[in-house]
């Protein structure tokens, strides 16, 4: 009965591993695979109006041998080039090789379905609209490959996602794919500013703006005349929202597209925050809630309108120096029941993450024999600038922590340029300055103003601060400065050898020349007095 129909949306992960003969195949033989799609044998399943589109990921390049022996080449189709998640190690072909869990499949499977909807990449063929009660549909004439497969299906019992993966038996070129259930999913990314790359992680100044967004697609919602779709995402103390709504309706501090098209905030979607009650690394954190008009999100586009989602935060004084970074997550809450759109009739996602990061530098202010001569004896006074890369390049502006002492650094922070801001960092008794809050970068540190007595050491200092790592298990970076384990910048000053006066080269000719004239002087008055003696 068509009253107990429900809807699902589907995305699924499909592979096709070729049949090989005794002989190369030719490239011609490399084409005419099927895929075909039906529903499960029970439960009330059918595909009417349903459509797949299919992405071939990896090509099949050629077939060596026969059976289940055979040897398979592939090659990563050029759409898919620029796909590379930190968890793949740079080598996708190389990944599905390997032995992968069902949990592995899934998140991969996400993933690329962001990067198909974050690059617009076209699908190799799709299949033709379902008739009313199909069970099955299928794609014909592919070339032989590794897919990814995506479409929408009917169902009897539960409206969630599906994710199948499994493999194509090429002896007749032949697969078939039965949907299995799984959840709806959403993809959270962060933009790193060196390449503009949507990732799972980046690292900032603090007081920088750190740029995140949110991926997902409309599902199908046969029989609901509203649908709760409710995005929970949830921040660390470290990071600080940008919203200015409710202030100035020009400050909507997100901005939601269903295909291109900008949805309203407080007509389309709502938002809410609060202090989150979640404890670990969210600690202090906030929660943000972003509703979408149940009425308003059932009359979208199924399986073909993608929702992105924008926002930024700022990185606040309050951000764990490197380590394993701060943290910003995300699940999806979503209705299940078409006939019970009520608060108990919603599942939810996995949680997505991604991690913001930023780094810590010291510096150490010393005279003694030579620059050789560590730890020599600390000097105070010293004020230096620090330059995001060249020298001539901009200033890095901070706020100073604490002012150190006779053992203690002084600490500082990055921040934005300001009227609290200083360009300035100022060695205290312990020749110690720490600044936290430093972004992967090159910079230059230049020495201003010496200490009393102190020749001042103009040269240019490059530094060099590498993300080198992010440890997959724990998530702790690891970062190096000049190519090495974060050390002490150490910055020598010998001894003044010239007065202290204006001048240079010059005083010192100058002082010469004085002292010679005084001997002449000195000279004449002798010469002077002995010829007027002998004339008396």
């Amino acid at each position: 009965m068509n009253s107990f129909k429900k809807v699902l949306a589907a995305a699924l992960s499909l592979m096709m591993l070729m049949s090989l003969i005794a002989v190369p195949v030719l490239a011609e033989d490399l084409t005419g695979g099927s895929i075909t799609i039906k529903v499960p044998d029970s439960g009330g399943w059918t595909l009417t109006g349903a459509e797949f589109y299919v992405y071939r990921v990896l090509n099949v390049t050629g077939i060596h041998g026969e059976g289940k022996d055979a040897d398979v080449t592939y090659a990563v189709n050029s759409d898919f080039a620029a796909f590379n998640p930190s968890y793949i190690g740079g080598d996708l072909k190389a990944y599905l090789e390997g032995s992968r869990t069902g949990a592995e499949m899934t998140r991969m499977t996400a993933d690329l379905w962001a990067y198909i909807v974050n690059n617009t990449v076209l699908p190799t063929a799709s299949s033709p609209s379902a008739e009313q009660g199909a069970t099955s549909v299928t794609i014909n004439n592919l070339p032989l490959g590794y897919y990814l497969v995506y479409g929408h299906a009917i169902h009897g019992e539960d409206t969630p996602y599906v994710v199948a993966a499994c493999a194509l038996d090429t002896t007749t070129k032949d697969m078939v794919v039965t949907l299995k259930l799984d959840a709806p999913s959403i993809n959270k990314k962060v933009l790193y500013h060196i390449n503009d790359n949507w990732q799972d992680w980046t690292d900032v100044n603090i007081d920088d703006q750190v740029d995140f967004r949110h991926i997902s697609s409309v599902p199908v919602m046969l029989g609901y005349d509203q649908y709760r779709f409710i995005v929970h995402d949830t921040m660390s103390a470290g990071l600080t929202l940008i919203d200015g709504w409710g202030e100035s309706d020009d400050a909507n501090g997100f901005s939601v597209e269903v295909n291109n098209s900008t949805l309203v905030r407080d007509v389309h979607y709502s938002v809410t925050t609060a202090a989150t009650a979640a404890g670990g690394e969210y600690s202090g954190g906030t929660e943000i809630t972003i509703t979408f008009d149940p009425a308003y999100f059932v009359t979208l586009t199924p399986g073909k309108d993608n929702i992105i989602i924008n926002y930024s935060a700022i990185l606040n004084e309050n951000a764990v120096i490197a380590d394993v970074g701060n943290p910003n997550k995300v699940y999806l809450e979503y209705s299940r029941n078409p006939y019970n759109t009520g608060e108990g009739e919603t599942g939810k996602t996995p949680e997505d993450e991604v991690r913001v990061y930023t780094f810590k530098l010291d510096i150490y202010k010393f005279t003694g024999e030579s620059e050789f001569d560590i730890p020599g004896t600390p000097l105070a006074g010293a004020k230096f600038e620090l330059l995001k890369g060249e020298p001539g390049s901009e200033k890095v502006h901070f706020i100073l922590i604490s002012a150190g002492s006779e053992t203690d650094p002084a600490q500082y922070r990055t921040a934005a340029p300001s009227d609290a801001a200083t360009t300035e960092l100022l060695s205290p008794e312990s020749g110690l300055i720490g600044i936290i809050g430093l972004d992967d970068s090159i910079y230059s540190l230049i020495e201003k103003v010496a200490p009393s007595g102190f020749n001042p050491d103009t040269t240019p200092r490059q530094i060099t601060i590498t993300n080198e790592e992010i440890n997959p298990v724990n998530n702790v970076v690891t970062y190096k400065i000049n190519g090495n384990a974060p050390a002490n910048i150490n910055f020598y000053n010998g001894a003044g050898q010239q007065f202290p006066s204006t001048g240079g080269v010059g005083r010192t000719i100058f002082i010469a020349i004085g002292v010679a004239l005084m001997g002449g002087a000195i000279v004449a008055l002798v010469v002077r007095r002995r010829f007027t003696v002998n004339n008396i």
